[in-house]
């Protein structure tokens, strides 16, 4: 017999298990929005940024920013490197 949706019927053994999946869950909900706020807010920081203005002995576009994803059999992440 395993657990229903409202957790009443759960075993005392399988109780534990549900509720520490349900914390977890609530809380990789909690972390996808806020990434995704996050992503929303540089997105809508980047279009309405102002055109870098060029200054003697600097060229515009001379900075650069590079976001790589990195994949691995026991990770995932990203890389952000940045130069002037």
């Amino acid at each position: 017999m395993g657990c229903s949706e409202d957790l009443s019927t759960c075993p005392p053994g399988a109780l534990a298990t549900a509720e520490s999946a349900y914390a977890r869950g609530n809380l990789a909900t909690g972390f996808v929005i806020s990434g995704a706020l996050l992503l929303g807010g540089g997105v809508i920081l980047w279009l309405v940024a102002p055109e870098p203005e060029s200054s003697p002995g600097r060229s515009v576009g001379a900075t650069a920013v590079r976001l790589t994803p990195s994949l691995g059999p026991d990770q995932a992440g990203l890389s952000l490197r940045g130069g002037f």
